[in-house]
């Protein structure tokens, strides 16, 4: 995974040795604040299984949500189910190559499913498709894709499945059944504080512990489904929105949370919605977007909370596509590495970034954030044919680094290795 703007070493070994450096960044680096950026490379329909099928367009039109993979830099699409799409393969957004790619095949055998019949676990392990809502989280400590709840494929039914994907093995893993029976609708969060998922469902608050792989129940109220959740780790709140309400939880002690309604003051466009929310560490406000150019802003630093709308500035030149029918759910989500939004509605369409702030991200996408460096050499310049040199390198700023053209692989921050016996030109590149 190359690490924001990429810093290139050449090296052409022969009769000679030559070394050449560049710095290159990328759209989302230059990215200005209140403009948006359209990635249209290809579409996830592009990289869908064969032979093509239309219902594919479910994995993300039919109620269906998605996480950001931190490691990688990938938005995980996955979705379908019900009446809608059978298939259960994982979809990637990758921010580096700004393409989408399909990560596994599906289970083929539920495509031919009759109707009302369904399984929440197909017997090569991975979960059914479904309608995943606001259920799909990212675990940076475990490095795994988290889906529960939903509306699965074919009878629609709701379960009580907890499952994750390991990204290097291409699996999946069956956790503990969450504890609550309406999960048709559900919203999630992921708390960085206290390293859990939060999950309300049909009014019920629960928390899942990563580490252990256990649920508690945390209390009941009453409440509806089929809204969005996001967490505020510095003002300790998970607030739920959509379909015309709002709640507002307590989280500062998970033994004792309690709930009231948001009753925010401003543009409450989004609370009739079903928006996708995002926290933005540089503003410290949760960000909602349902399509459009403009975005909103939710502040909860302050009593009451205020909504803002945002729209964008005076000389941006694109503007998403509508959202989908029935929401956004977490198709919006905040890319710490550049300091934006992503954003996508379509199957069959581009995906959108947005620069709320001037923020640089914690990878690149500003002046404040220094360019990777890399130092790179040969013992030798000159050497005959078959015979060989030690290359030696160190990289900073940067956290991982690939080789290619005469060698290639992952390669440490710092070594060195044989070219192995040279008859010809040969070039070395690590990009990091």
């Amino acid at each position: 995974m190359m690490f924001g703007k990429m810093v290139n070493g050449f090296f052409l070994l022969a009769m000679y040795f030559l070394l050449t450096g560049q710095a290159v960044s990328g759209p989302l680096d230059t990215l200005q604040p209140g403009h948006w950026y359209e990635a249209s490379s290809n579409t996830l329909e592009d990289v869908s299984p064969t032979p093509f099928d239309s219902k594919v367009r479910g994995v993300i039109d039919a109620w269906s949500g998605a996480a950001y993979d931190t490691k990688r830099d990938r938005l995980i699409v996955w979705g379908g189910g019900h009446g809608d799409y059978w298939g259960n393969e994982v979809y990637v957004f990758d921010i580096n190559t700004l393409a989408w790619d399909r990560l596994n095949d599906p289970y083929w055998p539920a495509k031919e499913f009759g109707w009302g019949v369904g399984e929440s676990i197909h017997a090569d392990g991975s979960p059914a498709s479904r309608h995943t809502y606001d259920g799909l989280e990212y675990l940076p400590n475990q490095d795994r894709f988290w889906i529960m709840g939903g509306s699965r494929w074919r009878d629609g039914n709701g379960d009580q499945v907890t499952a994750l994907f390991n990204f290097n093995s291409l699996s999946w893993e069956r956790k503990a059944d969450a504890p609550i029976t309406a999960n048709i609708g559900v919203a999630t969060a992921y708390d960085p504080v206290s390293q859990q998922i939060l999950l309300h469902a049909a009014g019920v608050l629960a928390k899942y512990d990563p580490a252990s792989g256990s649920w508690s129940r945390l209390r009941q109220d009453g409440a509806i489904n089929g809204m969005v959740g996001e967490v505020d780790p510095v003002n300790r709140k998970f607030v739920v929105v959509g379909k015309g309400n709002a709640y507002l939880y307590d989280i500062s002690d998970l033994g004792n949370v309690t709930r009231s309604s948001l009753n925010a003051v401003g543009d409450k466009t989004m609370e009739g919605t079903v928006p996708g929310l995002a926290y933005d560490p540089a503003t410290g406000k949760i960000v909602a977007w349902d399509g459009g150019a403009d975005v909103f802003t939710l502040d909860l630093s302050v009593s009451p909370p205020v909504w803002s709308r945002i729209t964008p500035a005076s000389g941006n030149s694109v503007t998403p596509t509508a959202a989908t029918k029935w929401g956004t759910y977490g198709r919006w989500r905040y890319v710490p590495s550049k300091g934006v939004f992503v954003g996508v509605n379509s199957s069959s369409g581009s995906v959108y970034f947005y620069k709320l702030s001037a923020d640089a991200g914690s990878g690149g996408g500003g002046s404040t954030t220094p360019l990777p460096t890399i130092s790179l050499n040969a013992d030798t310049t000159t050497l005959p044919s078959g015979s060989s040199a030690t290359l030696s390198w160190s990289v900073s700023d940067a956290t991982s680094c690939s080789a290619s053209g005469a060698w290639s692989g992952s390669k440490a921050l710092s070594g060195s290795e044989s070219t192995g016996a040279l008859s010809a030109s040969s070039t070395f590149t690590l990009t990091c």
